[in-house]
């Protein structure tokens, strides 16, 4: 019978505790807790505190993430809401804990380190998976609807960061193993594909920032002429085909398709047009163009048995994306599925459509042109990101050096939405939407300082070649931070402190750089 020492035991459980975090990251809130508290306890227990001294001093970055988490913690002072404070804490603390406790274990297998990983990446096979079983079964209003586990931009960065933990398989086994070559392109190809159905603008646009990161590490860090033409030229098609597709659909949206022709003064009936030359251009249309004012009632009445004053905008926007004239002639134009979305609040034909990004696209521009026009935010989580980023900033430079106290951020943003009489006084408890703004509002600039430390110092104080793997994964992170508050969730704290301990710290060790 096999026996096993202390320190195997240990060391098994330290393995299976984070295959049980992996795992949890993108599906359960409550196991990614539990995970970390046996992951501690495990830590504890194993008390060889001479040994994790020998290590640490080996790891010295490691030290990086205590002091941030401490100079964060400055931000209790003056705090008034220490529930609030307490959660915070305690949901941060494994940015503490985690790198401390990988830095100094013993160093997995190449086996065990791949066992984690692709844990990791079969748990977000299954919730791609899933969620899309249940996109295609069911009614689904909202698409962030579809993210059955955690916050869908929270597992949007899962989505991305495990495309690119498939990508360095794929450069592993290119040679040596082609059915695996085959496997792993098959996962990025689903994980891409669920992305753009998922239409998560962060993670897409996270997506495109990598492959515009890896021509330029190819073009500037690459000596082998040969190698290096062939994947900047693979790196540049998808490149070009998004920003193709982007200038596509942004010139067939705002472009005014019937620019410089003469307006009609009336209808066929006619009954005279109104004409607003100055409103906002929508699918390639003024919206208030064309518009029979004498007709429409009447004319929707015969459609619909909803009246007229409910859906009025939403009839104007609909049949101005359809490209038709907003008169009589125009809605016995519309499908029995047109009149359904009108009567549903669909504003825009490309909103209805189940699948694309270019509904989010047009979303997006609409709320553009509505806050350039109208000063709207309402129907914007981009806009009200803006808004709240502004007034964020108004409340910083008030409470610069200390910040206004961890708990306290949320209510003092509330206060001060109320006081500039912003579109989204009526809000409660939205944050900064932004990590830097958020730590920065809750401990002040010294905390704001220490997270800018935490996130470079790996860069700068390590002496060993950081993977370009670990490079990927720091500009999905960091790029999240500027429209998240991505260490406010189990899910962004604990994607962020396992992977980026396992990456500095077991990673450079055992495996090569792709």
């Amino acid at each position: 019978m096999l026996q096993l020492s202390r320190e195997q035991i240990h060391h098994y459980l330290y393995i299976a505790c984070l295959i049980t975090i992996a795992i949890a990251i993108p599906l359960s809130n409550y196991v990614m807790s539990m995970g970390g508290v046996f992951l501690l306890a495990n830590a504890v227990l194993q008390w060889d505190w001479q040994e994790k001294w020998k290590r640490l001093k080996e790891n010295k970055i490691a030290l990086v993430f205590p002091l941030f988490y401490l100079i964060y913690c400055l931000g209790l002072i003056h705090t008034d809401n220490f529930s609030a404070a307490t959660d915070a804490l305690l949901n941060r603390l494994p940015i503490f804990l985690a790198p401390m406790i990988i830095a100094t274990s013993a160093l997995p297998t190449r086996c065990e380190w791949r066992v984690v990983i692709h844990a990791y990446l079969g748990s977000v096979l299954f919730a791609t998976i899933y969620s899309s079983v249940y996109y295609l079964t069911h009614e689904v209003a909202d698409i962030r609807e579809i993210s059955r586990f955690i916050s869908h931009i929270r597992f949007s960065l899962s989505v991305v960061f495990s495309i690119v933990l498939a990508s360095s398989f794929v450069c592993q086994y290119w040679k040596s193993n082609k059915t695996k070559t085959i496997l792993y392109l098959l996962l990025i190809g689903w994980f891409v594909c669920y992305l753009f159905v998922s239409q998560t603008l962060t993670g897409i646009v996270i997506l495109f920032l990598l492959l515009v990161v890896l021509f330029l590490y190819f073009l500037f860090r690459w000596t082998d002429k040969k190698r290096k033409v062939g994947v900047m030229a693979a790196l540049a098609f998808p490149i070009l085909l998004f920003l193709t597709y982007f200038v596509g659909i942004s010139v067939d949206y705002f472009k005014e398709k019937d620019a410089g022709a003469a307006r009609l003064p009336a209808t066929e009936n006619g009954n005279p047009y109104y004409h607003d030359e100055n409103s906002m251009i929508e699918n390639g249309y003024k919206i208030y163009t064309y518009i029979s004012y004498d007709e429409l009632p009447s004319a929707w009445g015969k459609r619909s048995d909803i009246s007229y004053p409910e859906v009025e905008a939403t009839l104007i926007r609909y049949l101005n994306s359809l490209g038709l004239h907003k008169d009589s002639a125009g809605v016995a134009q519309l499908s029995d599925w047109d009149v359904q979305n009108i009567e549903n609040g669909i504003a825009n034909v490309e909103y209805a459509r189940k699948f694309g990004l270019r509904k989010n696209l047009y979303a997006t521009f609409f709320s553009l042109s509505a806050y350039h026009h109208y000063r709207q935010v309402a129907n914007s989580s981009l806009l009200q990101r803006v808004e709240l980023w502004r007034n964020s900033w108004s409340l910083i430079k008030r409470n610069f050096w200390l910040g206004v106290g961890i708990g306290d951020h949320k209510q003092a943003l509330d206060e001060e939405l109320v006081k500039t009489d912003s579109p989204l006084k009526d809000t409660r408890n939205k944050g900064c939407h932004n990590q830097f703004l958020t730590i920065w509002l809750s401990s002040g600039i010294f905390a704001f300082l220490a997270l800018i430390v935490l996130l470079f110092a790996p860069f700068f104080c390590t002496r060993r070649h950081l993977s370009l793997l670990y490079l990927l994964f720091f500009v999905i992170l960091f790029t999240s931070m500027f429209t998240e508050d991505t260490l406010d969730t189990n899910a962004g704290v604990f994607l962020f402190s396992l992977f980026n301990a396992l990456l500095l710290f077991v990673y450079t060790k055992i495996e090569k750089s792709i």
